[in-house]
Protein backbone atom coordinates (compact mmCIF):
# COMPACT_ATOMS: atom_id res chain seq x y z
CA UNK A 1 0.00 0.00 0.00
CA UNK A 2 3.01 2.31 0.06
CA UNK A 3 1.83 4.11 -3.08
CA UNK A 4 -1.81 4.49 -2.08
CA UNK A 5 -2.74 8.12 -1.38
CA UNK A 6 -5.95 8.95 0.46
CA UNK A 7 -7.00 12.48 -0.55
CA UNK A 8 -8.95 14.39 2.13
CA UNK A 9 -10.35 16.78 -0.50
CA UNK A 10 -12.37 13.96 -2.09
CA UNK A 11 -15.97 13.95 -0.86
CA UNK A 12 -17.83 12.52 -3.87
CA UNK A 13 -18.93 8.91 -4.17
CA UNK A 14 -16.38 8.09 -6.82
CA UNK A 15 -13.04 6.34 -7.00
CA UNK A 16 -9.84 8.34 -7.49
CA UNK A 17 -6.26 7.77 -8.60
CA UNK A 18 -7.33 4.34 -9.91
CA UNK A 19 -6.09 2.87 -6.65
CA UNK A 20 -9.22 1.03 -5.63
CA UNK A 21 -10.47 3.73 -3.25
CA UNK A 22 -14.18 4.55 -3.09
CA UNK A 23 -15.74 7.40 -1.10
CA UNK A 24 -19.03 6.99 0.79
CA UNK A 25 -20.92 8.94 3.43
CA UNK A 26 -19.32 8.33 6.79
CA UNK A 27 -20.73 6.64 9.87
CA UNK A 28 -20.18 9.51 12.34
CA UNK A 29 -23.25 11.72 12.74
CA UNK A 30 -22.93 14.99 14.69
CA UNK A 31 -24.68 18.33 14.31
CA UNK A 32 -22.57 20.82 12.31
CA UNK A 33 -20.15 18.09 11.21
CA UNK A 34 -19.95 15.68 8.28
CA UNK A 35 -17.88 12.59 7.60
CA UNK A 36 -16.72 10.65 4.54
CA UNK A 37 -15.42 7.11 4.47
CA UNK A 38 -12.69 6.14 2.00
CA UNK A 39 -12.91 2.39 1.48
CA UNK A 40 -9.94 0.53 0.07
CA UNK A 41 -11.15 -2.46 -1.93
CA UNK A 42 -7.73 -3.89 -2.84
CA UNK A 43 -6.57 -4.49 0.72
CA UNK A 44 -4.44 -7.57 1.36
CA UNK A 45 -3.27 -8.92 4.74
CA UNK A 46 0.25 -7.87 5.67
CA UNK A 47 2.34 -6.48 8.52
CA UNK A 48 3.75 -2.99 9.03
CA UNK A 49 1.50 -1.38 6.43
CA UNK A 50 2.18 2.17 5.26
CA UNK A 51 0.10 4.51 3.13
CA UNK A 52 -0.12 8.24 2.40
CA UNK A 53 -2.63 11.00 3.15
CA UNK A 54 -2.82 14.16 1.03
CA UNK A 55 -4.05 17.30 2.82
CA UNK A 56 -6.05 20.18 1.33
CA UNK A 57 -2.85 22.18 0.72
CA UNK A 58 -1.32 19.14 -1.08
CA UNK A 59 0.97 18.32 1.84
CA UNK A 60 1.57 14.55 1.82
CA UNK A 61 2.07 12.59 5.04
CA UNK A 62 3.15 8.94 5.26
CA UNK A 63 1.22 6.90 7.84
CA UNK A 64 2.95 3.92 9.49
CA UNK A 65 0.46 1.51 11.11
CA UNK A 66 3.03 -0.96 12.46
CA UNK A 67 2.55 -2.02 16.07
CA UNK A 68 -1.14 -1.15 16.30
CA UNK A 69 -2.19 -4.82 16.31
CA UNK A 70 -0.34 -8.14 16.24
CA UNK A 71 -0.07 -10.38 13.20
CA UNK A 72 -1.22 -9.73 9.66
CA UNK A 73 -4.01 -7.25 9.01
CA UNK A 74 -5.64 -5.18 6.28
CA UNK A 75 -6.37 -1.46 6.01
CA UNK A 76 -10.02 -1.51 4.94
CA UNK A 77 -11.01 2.15 5.25
CA UNK A 78 -10.23 5.66 6.46
CA UNK A 79 -12.94 8.01 7.66
CA UNK A 80 -12.45 11.78 7.85
CA UNK A 81 -14.71 14.04 9.90
CA UNK A 82 -15.04 17.72 8.90
CA UNK A 83 -16.86 20.82 10.04
CA UNK A 84 -19.90 21.12 7.77
CA UNK A 85 -19.43 23.36 4.72
CA UNK A 86 -15.74 23.75 5.52
CA UNK A 87 -12.98 23.67 2.92
CA UNK A 88 -10.31 22.93 5.52
CA UNK A 89 -8.61 19.69 6.51
CA UNK A 90 -10.67 17.26 8.58
CA UNK A 91 -10.73 17.49 12.37
CA UNK A 92 -10.65 13.75 13.04
CA UNK A 93 -9.01 10.80 11.30
CA UNK A 94 -10.49 7.33 11.84
CA UNK A 95 -8.56 4.24 10.70
CA UNK A 96 -10.20 0.82 10.20
CA UNK A 97 -7.97 -2.26 10.41
CA UNK A 98 -9.10 -5.85 9.93
CA UNK A 99 -6.98 -8.65 11.46
CA UNK A 100 -6.35 -11.59 9.15
CA UNK A 101 -9.01 -14.27 9.48
CA UNK A 102 -11.86 -11.97 10.43
CA UNK A 103 -14.88 -11.43 8.20
CA UNK A 104 -15.27 -8.38 5.99
CA UNK A 105 -18.20 -7.05 8.03
CA UNK A 106 -17.83 -3.93 10.16
CA UNK A 107 -17.72 -6.16 13.24
CA UNK A 108 -14.40 -7.51 12.00
CA UNK A 109 -12.75 -4.07 12.00
CA UNK A 110 -10.79 -2.38 14.77
CA UNK A 111 -11.01 1.43 14.88
CA UNK A 112 -8.26 3.89 15.78
CA UNK A 113 -9.29 7.55 16.10
CA UNK A 114 -6.91 10.54 16.19
CA UNK A 115 -6.98 14.29 15.94
CA UNK A 116 -5.97 15.11 12.38
CA UNK A 117 -3.52 17.73 13.74
CA UNK A 118 -1.60 14.86 15.36
CA UNK A 119 -0.63 13.44 11.98
CA UNK A 120 0.18 16.77 10.30
CA UNK A 121 2.22 18.27 13.15
CA UNK A 122 5.61 17.47 11.57
CA UNK A 123 4.76 18.88 8.14
CA UNK A 124 5.07 17.84 4.51
CA UNK A 125 6.98 14.66 3.75
CA UNK A 126 7.02 13.40 7.32
CA UNK A 127 6.31 9.83 8.42
CA UNK A 128 4.00 9.37 11.39
CA UNK A 129 3.93 6.24 13.53
CA UNK A 130 0.36 5.96 14.76
CA UNK A 131 1.31 3.84 17.78
CA UNK A 132 3.14 6.88 19.22
CA UNK A 133 0.05 9.13 19.03
CA UNK A 134 -2.69 9.64 21.59
CA UNK A 135 -5.94 8.00 20.52
CA UNK A 136 -9.45 9.37 21.03
CA UNK A 137 -11.44 6.85 23.06
CA UNK A 138 -14.89 8.09 22.09
CA UNK A 139 -15.99 10.94 19.86
CA UNK A 140 -18.51 13.44 21.18
CA UNK A 141 -19.70 16.98 20.48
CA UNK A 142 -17.41 18.49 23.10
CA UNK A 143 -14.25 16.99 21.55
CA UNK A 144 -15.28 18.15 18.09
CA UNK A 145 -16.18 21.67 19.21
CA UNK A 146 -12.95 22.06 21.18
CA UNK A 147 -10.88 20.87 18.25
CA UNK A 148 -12.73 23.19 15.88
CA UNK A 149 -11.96 26.14 18.19
CA UNK A 150 -8.34 25.01 18.62
CA UNK A 151 -7.79 25.38 14.88
CA UNK A 152 -8.83 29.03 15.24
CA UNK A 153 -6.76 29.79 18.35
CA UNK A 154 -3.53 31.78 18.53
CA UNK A 155 -2.22 31.93 22.09
CA UNK A 156 -0.24 34.96 23.28
CA UNK A 157 1.62 34.66 26.59
CA UNK A 158 3.99 36.72 28.71
CA UNK A 159 7.47 35.26 28.99
CA UNK A 160 7.93 36.58 32.55
CA UNK A 161 4.86 35.20 34.35
CA UNK A 162 4.95 34.81 38.12
CA UNK A 163 4.24 31.49 39.83
CA UNK A 164 0.62 30.34 39.58
CA UNK A 165 -2.07 29.57 37.00
CA UNK A 166 -2.71 32.17 34.31
CA UNK A 167 -5.85 31.79 32.20
CA UNK A 168 -5.25 33.07 28.67
CA UNK A 169 -8.02 33.66 26.13
CA UNK A 170 -6.56 32.84 22.72
CA UNK A 171 -6.84 35.34 19.88
CA UNK A 172 -9.16 34.41 17.03
CA UNK A 173 -7.53 33.71 13.68
CA UNK A 174 -10.95 34.00 12.04
CA UNK A 175 -13.23 36.51 13.78
CA UNK A 176 -16.37 34.57 12.89
CA UNK A 177 -15.24 31.49 14.87
CA UNK A 178 -14.74 31.22 18.62
CA UNK A 179 -11.32 30.52 20.16
CA UNK A 180 -10.16 28.41 23.11
CA UNK A 181 -9.23 29.35 26.65
CA UNK A 182 -5.93 27.90 27.91
CA UNK A 183 -4.41 27.68 31.38
CA UNK A 184 -0.68 28.38 31.67
CA UNK A 185 0.63 26.77 34.86
CA UNK A 186 3.88 28.31 36.11
CA UNK A 187 6.02 26.56 38.74
CA UNK A 188 8.99 28.24 40.41
CA UNK A 189 11.27 29.75 41.33
CA UNK A 190 13.44 26.64 41.52
CA UNK A 191 16.96 27.52 42.55
CA UNK A 192 19.57 25.70 40.48
CA UNK A 193 22.01 23.74 42.60
CA UNK A 194 25.23 25.54 43.41
CA UNK A 195 24.64 28.62 41.24
CA UNK A 196 22.89 31.98 41.54
CA UNK A 197 20.14 31.31 39.00
CA UNK A 198 16.50 30.26 39.25
CA UNK A 199 14.16 28.52 36.84
CA UNK A 200 10.42 28.79 36.12
CA UNK A 201 8.57 26.05 34.20
CA UNK A 202 5.46 26.66 32.07
CA UNK A 203 2.98 23.89 31.22
CA UNK A 204 -0.33 24.16 29.35
CA UNK A 205 -3.78 22.65 29.84
CA UNK A 206 -7.32 23.26 28.67
CA UNK A 207 -8.13 24.14 25.07
CA UNK A 208 -5.82 23.67 22.12
CA UNK A 209 -4.03 26.20 19.92
CA UNK A 210 -2.23 26.17 16.58
CA UNK A 211 0.08 29.15 17.12
CA UNK A 212 1.98 30.44 20.15
CA UNK A 213 2.93 34.11 20.31
CA UNK A 214 5.22 35.75 22.86
CA UNK A 215 4.34 39.30 23.88
CA UNK A 216 7.36 41.08 22.42
CA UNK A 217 6.66 44.55 23.75
CA UNK A 218 9.82 44.33 25.85
CA UNK A 219 11.24 40.95 24.80
CA UNK A 220 12.29 40.54 21.16
CA UNK A 221 12.95 36.95 20.08
CA UNK A 222 14.77 36.96 16.75
CA UNK A 223 13.49 34.41 14.25
CA UNK A 224 10.59 33.32 16.44
CA UNK A 225 7.95 31.48 14.36
CA UNK A 226 4.61 31.27 16.17
CA UNK A 227 3.32 28.56 13.85
CA UNK A 228 6.06 26.17 15.05
CA UNK A 229 4.49 25.82 18.50
CA UNK A 230 1.10 24.32 19.42
CA UNK A 231 -0.53 22.14 22.06
CA UNK A 232 0.24 19.03 20.01
CA UNK A 233 4.04 19.40 20.02
CA UNK A 234 4.86 21.63 23.04
CA UNK A 235 5.72 19.88 26.33
CA UNK A 236 6.84 22.90 28.37
CA UNK A 237 8.80 26.15 28.48
CA UNK A 238 11.58 26.86 30.98
CA UNK A 239 12.73 30.40 31.73
CA UNK A 240 15.94 31.20 33.63
CA UNK A 241 16.77 34.34 35.67
CA UNK A 242 19.57 35.59 37.88
CA UNK A 243 18.59 35.08 41.51
CA UNK A 244 18.72 38.85 42.19
CA UNK A 245 16.05 39.51 39.55
CA UNK A 246 13.08 39.07 41.87
CA UNK A 247 10.63 40.86 39.55
CA UNK A 248 11.60 38.64 36.58
CA UNK A 249 12.44 41.60 34.37
CA UNK A 250 15.35 39.97 32.54
CA UNK A 251 14.95 36.35 31.41
CA UNK A 252 18.44 35.13 30.55
CA UNK A 253 17.52 31.94 28.73
CA UNK A 254 14.22 30.62 27.31
CA UNK A 255 13.86 26.97 26.33
CA UNK A 256 10.95 25.32 24.47
CA UNK A 257 10.82 21.53 24.93
CA UNK A 258 8.89 19.32 22.44
CA UNK A 259 6.76 16.36 23.43
CA UNK A 260 8.21 12.90 22.85
CA UNK A 261 8.52 12.19 19.13
CA UNK A 262 7.57 15.75 18.14
CA UNK A 263 9.52 18.63 16.63
CA UNK A 264 9.14 22.37 16.12
CA UNK A 265 8.94 23.01 12.38
CA UNK A 266 11.93 21.26 10.83
CA UNK A 267 14.10 21.70 13.93
CA UNK A 268 14.49 17.94 14.40
CA UNK A 269 12.65 15.48 16.64
CA UNK A 270 13.29 15.82 20.39
CA UNK A 271 15.36 19.00 19.85
CA UNK A 272 14.69 21.96 22.13
CA UNK A 273 14.24 25.42 20.65
CA UNK A 274 16.21 27.95 22.69
CA UNK A 275 16.71 31.70 22.92
CA UNK A 276 19.41 33.44 24.96
CA UNK A 277 19.61 37.07 26.01
CA UNK A 278 21.87 38.95 23.61
CA UNK A 279 21.52 42.56 24.72
CA UNK A 280 19.57 45.02 26.86
CA UNK A 281 18.78 48.42 25.38
CA UNK A 282 17.56 51.20 27.65
CA UNK A 283 14.80 53.47 26.36
CA UNK A 284 14.61 55.91 29.26
CA UNK A 285 12.51 59.03 28.94
CA UNK A 286 11.95 61.71 31.54
CA UNK A 287 8.43 60.49 32.29
CA UNK A 288 9.16 56.77 31.79
CA UNK A 289 12.24 55.68 33.75
CA UNK A 290 13.72 52.17 33.50
CA UNK A 291 12.25 51.30 30.11
CA UNK A 292 14.20 48.73 28.13
CA UNK A 293 14.21 46.18 25.31
CA UNK A 294 15.65 42.68 25.75
CA UNK A 295 16.80 41.09 22.51
CA UNK A 296 17.23 37.31 22.21
CA UNK A 297 19.00 35.21 19.63
CA UNK A 298 18.58 31.50 18.98
CA UNK A 299 20.93 29.28 20.94
CA UNK A 300 21.78 25.65 21.66
CA UNK A 301 20.21 23.62 24.46
CA UNK A 302 21.69 23.92 27.93
CA UNK A 303 24.40 21.32 28.52
CA UNK A 304 26.65 22.85 31.17
CA UNK A 305 23.94 24.98 32.77
CA UNK A 306 26.22 26.81 35.21
CA UNK A 307 28.81 27.85 32.64
CA UNK A 308 26.22 28.82 30.05
CA UNK A 309 24.07 31.00 32.31
CA UNK A 310 27.11 32.66 33.86
CA UNK A 311 28.54 33.47 30.43
CA UNK A 312 25.25 35.12 29.41
CA UNK A 313 24.95 37.10 32.64
CA UNK A 314 28.59 38.25 32.63
CA UNK A 315 28.27 40.06 29.31
CA UNK A 316 28.99 43.70 30.08
CA UNK A 317 25.85 45.04 28.42
CA UNK A 318 23.69 42.55 30.32
CA UNK A 319 25.20 42.48 33.81
CA UNK A 320 25.60 46.25 34.08
CA UNK A 321 22.05 46.96 32.94
CA UNK A 322 20.51 44.31 35.19
CA UNK A 323 22.41 45.52 38.26
CA UNK A 324 21.53 49.11 37.48
CA UNK A 325 17.82 48.49 36.99
CA UNK A 326 17.17 46.04 39.83
CA UNK A 327 18.82 48.29 42.42
CA UNK A 328 21.72 47.84 44.79
CA UNK A 329 20.29 44.96 46.89
CA UNK A 330 22.52 42.04 46.01
CA UNK A 331 21.04 39.51 48.45
CA UNK A 332 19.65 36.49 46.61
CA UNK A 333 15.88 36.66 46.27
CA UNK A 334 15.25 33.28 47.89
CA UNK A 335 17.73 33.72 50.73
CA UNK A 336 16.63 37.29 51.37
CA UNK A 337 13.04 36.18 51.80
CA UNK A 338 14.00 33.45 54.25
CA UNK A 339 16.21 35.81 56.26
CA UNK A 340 13.21 38.01 56.82
CA UNK A 341 11.16 35.02 58.00
CA UNK A 342 13.87 33.78 60.37
CA UNK A 343 14.39 37.31 61.68
CA UNK A 344 10.69 37.52 62.47
CA UNK A 345 10.88 34.39 64.65
CA UNK A 346 14.00 35.58 66.48
CA UNK A 347 17.01 33.85 64.89
CA UNK A 348 20.26 35.69 65.91
CA UNK A 349 22.09 37.77 63.32
CA UNK A 350 25.17 35.54 63.35
CA UNK A 351 23.07 32.53 62.49
CA UNK A 352 21.38 34.50 59.73
CA UNK A 353 24.77 35.22 58.16
CA UNK A 354 25.48 31.49 58.17
CA UNK A 355 22.19 30.85 56.41
CA UNK A 356 23.27 33.27 53.68
CA UNK A 357 26.09 30.98 52.47
CA UNK A 358 25.74 29.26 49.08
CA UNK A 359 26.03 25.78 50.60
CA UNK A 360 22.51 25.79 51.97
CA UNK A 361 20.67 27.91 49.40
CA UNK A 362 18.90 24.82 48.12
CA UNK A 363 17.52 24.26 51.64
CA UNK A 364 16.41 27.89 51.80
CA UNK A 365 14.69 27.55 48.45
CA UNK A 366 12.64 24.62 49.71
CA UNK A 367 11.60 26.53 52.83
CA UNK A 368 10.80 29.59 50.72
CA UNK A 369 8.35 27.62 48.61
CA UNK A 370 6.51 26.51 51.76
CA UNK A 371 6.07 30.12 52.85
Amino acid sequence: MDNVIFDVSKKNKTDYHNLGVLVFDGTHKFNNYESYKHRYSAAKPSKNIKFKIQCINHTVITIDTSGLIDGNYKVTALEFLYRSESNNDPLIFDLFLQPAGRTSSNLGNIEFKYKFREITADGNGSTVQLKSLKQIDELNDNILNQEYKALNSKLEIEINYDKGTHTVKAHKINDSIDACSVNVNVNGPEQLKGIDFVMYTYTFEGGGFVKLEINQTLYILKGFESSNFNDINLENITVYYHIHDGERKFPLFIQFKPKSGKEFGKHGKHNNKCYELESITQKNKDDEPNKFDCTYNTGDSLVNTKTRLQSIYQKENIKNNIEKMIGSNKSPVVAGTILAVFGFIGIPVGVLMYFHTPKIRSMLARIHRRF
